[in-house]
């Protein structure tokens, strides 16, 4: 495929997704309208969430995710206003929605724009947001004003897995094993053809090269590389101990 014909398909595929993104805005608009006014509560019905499933024929999953965006989207005007211009996707607020405090709704939005929802998800489940102040300004009456009850968090997106294991086979060989998101793999790919590369000096696919340099190669080379730079505040006779049982 050409480049040309690749720049179409990417730039048709970002219109639609902005439209997508714009359409489900104007979807949540529309419940926290029916929430605030009640519209949901017909016969039958025995709760938002149930009206969003069956008048949008969602799961109740999502029907879930749905209702709660509506009743915090009100607070993050920010990133209201970016889901609405189709500039973030439903599933990137609804992490926002989850994790992030009304005082810190631009900054989120903005790190939105630039991240993937997994590493959004790890990046405002992980941060320390500022504890807002505990204390409520008393009323005319000497009486502290009676707390808002705390919106509903939006159910986020399901995490992207992620977990490495390693140990021995039956035969006596080592198995090392991984599953990370592709942002993470990425890096961990580059780093490993990077690693090849140095070993051999050149390129180590070309059909000169007199011996491959394979994949476990570099993984050993990346494993002596770092042993060897944070090994320096180890005694040297620690540095690249390895005791087998």
């Amino acid at each position: 495929m050409d480049d040309t014909a690749a720049k179409r398909i990417d730039d048709e595929i970002a219109e639609v997704c902005g439209t997508l993104n714009a359409t489900a805005g104007r979807l949540v608009a529309l419940i926290a309208q029916a929430l605030e006014s009640g519209a949901y509560a017909v016969a039958g019905i025995h709760s938002a969430e149930q009206w969003v499933a069956w008048t949008c024929g969602v799961s109740p999953g999502r029907a879930r995710r749905l209702v709660a965006m509506a009743r915090r989207l009100g607070e993050l005007p920010e990133t209201r206003a970016a889901l609405e211009a189709g500039e973030l996707g439903e599933d990137q607020v609804a992490v926002i929605c989850h994790h992030t405090p009304s005082a810190y709704d631009a900054e989120a939005a903005i790190v939105a724009r630039e991240a993937t929802v997994g590493q959004l998800q790890r990046i405002l489940s992980r941060y320390r947001f500022d504890e807002p102040e505990s204390a409520q300004p008393p009323s005319a009456e000497g009486r502290p004003e009676p707390e808002e009850p705390e919106p509903e968090a939006a159910e986020p997106a399901e995490p992207e897995p992620r977990r490495v294991s390693f140990g021995f086979t039956d035969e006596g060989q080592w198995r090392l094993s991984a599953l990370l998101p592709p942002d993470e793999a990425a890096l961990v790919e580059r780093a490993l053809a990077a690693a090849r590369q140095a070993i051999f000096g050149g390129d180590a696919d070309s059909a000169d090269t007199p011996a491959k340099v394979s994949w476990a190669d570099a993984l050993v080379a990346l494993a002596d590389t770092y042993l060897g730079g944070e090994g320096v505040a180890r005694p040297h006779h620690d540095r690249h101990l390895v005791l087998f049982h």
